[in-house]
């Protein structure tokens, strides 16, 4: 009933009842003993007269109540081609969970209407009938299958439904619905907003044959009626070599305008819930904004970070979400060519002014080439002090005028080509040969041949005494990282350098190689990063295994050249050291998107470890390890919850590093996922025929936001104020006829207390008359007779 406080003028149906009471003709009673047959006929006509006006009576009451009941708008019921009369039926309701069904219109979630509609569908179902409940999420799940009459069980299912962070999959979940028992006669709701991303691979689907006669479908529209305005935080992951405490960090922020008119927000980067910096932004309809923001990590360990916006009717992408696993500091060990350090030489003054970064260094540099130099812990030892442990500890290692044997050119190799960073600046003590042979050449090639050096290392050339004779530096690779500091495009870098004496560095030919072979180039090893006019290299990266090193021609001293007393020799070392630093003993993504691997990676410091993960809702899940080469590789499958997650690296053997703590967060698809709804037209043109026609047995229904007959609709009711006037007006025609074709009182002898008496007694009188000569003709017959 859609207005029920019209049903208290029901009463006026009494007025009717109260008119035949007032206007009851009562029978006087008339003391005739020769007119019993007159009685008897009288009696009779009387009886018929008297169900005559009770029927009326009733009609005039039936019309009232029929016009006050219309005017209340009542709805009826329909389970007929439903639920009723179908033995052995089931009812599916299919639930949309992707993203965009926890958008709030009306103080309400597209879910919430969802769920409400789902508990009106089972509240009208019988208790024999029944019930499947499907999450039609990235992976549609079935929740329950029950009989009705277990409607507790089943709404408890629904009422703990939650909105998926990648878009649904309704042509999947219509799968697991037909896949069992394809002669069931079924009928399926889909509650759904009609979101593009879940129902764009419904098209040409193999599922759509099976909507036979046997099933009924019936999609309800639960999404807004109106267009969203929304902004969504899209963001990138930080781009960093690794976050150290004191290193700025890199952030780009994107946002991303879906409505179709002009927005101004505010955005908000915050790390360990303290707000760092915000960004005001005005976008056009439909466009992408992206800023970078730099962050300064000022602790170790795991830093959850987030791009926060203003919340909207789409609260679930007003934040993008982020880790930072920052590392306390970059340890570098500096490998000098003298035993007692307190001997003052000029093999490594400049280094150690550079890494140790004092601070009347400091005040030198520029902001970041600073930070970097104060994120920098420096060991210094002599070159007969090299130890593997003290490699182990090592992220980089800077080898000043350092002579190398075979041992400790192996120690060197071995470390770098499990991934450590090796900045080399030789000089008279360093024997070219020893290099190009010991620590320069690989152990090994994957073919089986001879391994040859990544680069040759010739003898010194110049003359440190005839400065008016050297070797300008003629080209550089401004776009490698070592160089980033140098972004200034009409400034003239290194012009100012002269190489008085200095190892020219030659790259091998390539080994020739038969077409479509896989056979490693060395090209692909080594590359230059600074040339001479003469072609000979001056600075080269030169990979091994899974580590690299940085091989300069001359030493860090003035004698040799004047590269360390131009300022682009501290910007060059800082920026080498942090791009040679070795992988970390764990690493992780900073974000994934849902149902993505979160992929974590140990480095042989690792022989064997126990691994966890905690997610958002605070359970873990232990994770297996396999090797790859020289790594332990393993995978975070179960991404689908939206917020921060963490690792836990458990050492089992004892030479391996201590317990380490990784984070990642998991934020929306903002590939896949979008506000485009489809309307009635396109959903209904999903399900068409060859003819382009949709079957009979898919409806469609819209239940709008704010609707107040929501409920009603989904219970299948349906309103018959037409078919009650249309039943008024023929109880009224009825009334009339039976009115116009009744006996007339005054010809049916009633009398009532307003009939005139001398009119009633003449009347009388005649009839009387009638019967007396009637009994004398008949007397008068009967003498003849005789």
């Amino acid at each position: 009933m859609l207005h029920p406080n019209l049903l208290w003028f029901l009463p006026l149906a009494v007025i009717p009842v109260l008119l035949h009471l007032i206007t009851l003709r009562r029978l006087r009673t008339v003391e005739l003993s020769t007119f019993r047959f007159l009685m008897d006929s009288y009696v009779q006509q009387r009886r018929r007269l008297k169900l005559l006006e009770y029927l009326i009576m009733l009609l005039r009451a039936g019309f009232i109540a029929a016009c006050v009941v219309t005017v209340a708008r009542p709805v009826i019921e329909h389970y007929a081609g439903l639920f009723g009369g179908r033995g052995g039926s089931e009812v599916a309701i299919v639930v949309d969970t992707g993203p965009s069904m926890g958008l709030r219109t009306n103080l309400t979630t597209s879910l919430q209407r969802a769920k409400d509609a789902a508990r009106a569908i089972i509240g009208m179902v019988d208790d024999d009938v029944k019930v499947t409940v499907i999450r039609a999420g990235r992976d549609p799940q079935q929740l329950v299958s029950r009989f009705a009459r277990q409607r507790q069980t089943i709404l408890d299912q629904i009422e703990n439904l939650q909105t998926d962070t990648a878009p649904g999959h309704m042509a999947a979940a219509l799968d697991m619905i037909f896949e069992s028992d394809p002669d069931l006669l079924r009928s399926v709701f889909l509650l759904t907003d009609g979101n593009r991303s879940g129902w764009s691979g419904l098209e040409n689907h193999g599922v759509l044959e099976k909507l036979d006669e046997r099933a009924t479908l019936m999609i309800v529209n639960v999404g807004p009626t109106d267009p969203v305005a929304n902004l969504s935080a899209v963001g990138d992951p930080p781009r960093s070599l690794r976050p150290i405490v004191g290193l700025p960090v890199q952030l780009t922020v994107t946002i991303v305008n879906s409505a179709d008119k002009p927005a101004d927000t505010v955005v908000s980067v915050v790390l360990d819930d303290r707000q760092i910096n915000r960004l005001h932004l005005s976008l056009d309809p439909g466009e992408h904004v992206s800023r970078t923001v730099s962050a300064t990590p000022t602790r170790s360990g795991i830093i959850q970070g987030r791009y926060e916006l203003p919340g909207d009717d789409f609260p679930d992408d007003d934040t993008f979400m982020f880790c930072l696993n920052v590392e306390p500091h970059l340890n570098v060990l500096l490998v000098t060519d003298r035993a007692d350090q307190a001997a003052p030489v000029d093999s490594d003054r400049y280094l150690r002014s550079v890494l140790a970064a004092p601070d009347h260094a400091a005040r030198q540099l520029a902001h970041s080439d600073a930070q970097i130099a104060a994120s920098l812990k420096l060991t210094t030892i002599g070159g007969d002090q090299l130890s593997e442990p003290q490699l182990d500890q090592a992220d980089v290692v800077v080898l000043a005028n350092a002579g190398l044997d075979e041992q400790k050119a192996q120690l060197l190799r071995r470390y770098v080509e499990s991934g450590g960073g090796l900045l080399m600046f030789p000089g008279p003590k360093v024997s070219p040969s020893d290099v190009n042979i010991h620590l320069l050449t690989p152990t090994s090639r994957p073919d089986g041949k001879t391994p040859v050096p990544a680069a040759l290392m010739e003898k010194p050339v110049g003359d440190t005494d005839d400065e008016s004779r050297f070797s300008p530096v003629s080209d550089v690779d401004l776009t490698h990282p070592v160089f980033s500091a140098f972004d200034e495009p009409d400034a003239e870098y290194f012009k100012t350098v002269r190489l008085y004496r200095h190892f020219p560095i030659r790259l091998p030919p390539p080994t020739p190689t038969a077409p479509g072979s896989t056979e490693d180039q060395h090209a692909a090893q080594a590359s230059v990063l600074m040339r001479l006019p003469d072609a000979t290299a001056a600075l080269v990266e030169i990979r091994l295994g899974a580590g690299k090193v940085l091989l300069a021609a001359v030493p860090a001293t003035p004698t040799w050249s004047n590269l360390p007393l131009t300022g682009e020799f501290v910007a060059m070392t800082l920026r080498a050291v942090a791009y040679l630093r070795r992988p970390a003993p764990a690493a992780a993504p900073s974000t994934v998107r849902p149902h993505e691997l979160a992929p974590i990676t140990l480095t042989d410091r690792w022989t064997d470890a126990h691994v966890q993960v905690k997610d958002p809702d605070g359970r873990a899940h232990t994770i297996g390890l396999t090797r790859s080469g020289r790594q332990l590789v393993g995978a975070m499958s179960q991404t689908g919850r939206k917020g921060y997650y963490t690792f836990n690296v458990l050492p089992r053997t004892p030479s391996a590093p201590p317990r380490i703590e990784l984070g990642f967060a998991v934020n929306l698809d903002t590939r896949k996922s979008s506000l485009e709804m489809f309307d009635e037209k396109k959903l209904r043109s999903l399900f068409a025929g060859p003819d382009g026609a949709p079957p009979a047995n898919v409806r469609y229904l819209r239940g709008a936001p704010g609707d107040p007959v929501l409920h009603e609709q989904l219970r299948h009711k349906r309103e018959i104020w037409r078919d009650l006037i249309i039943a008024a007006f023929v109880v009224i025609l009825i009334e009339f006829l039976l009115s116009t074709l009744a006996p007339d009182r005054e010809s049916a002898g009633d009398d009532s207390s307003s009939a005139r008496p001398d009119r009633m007694m003449g009347r009388w009188r005649r009839q009387v008359a009638v019967v007396l000569r009637r009994g004398r003709r008949s007397q008068i017959g009967a003498q003849a007779h005789a």
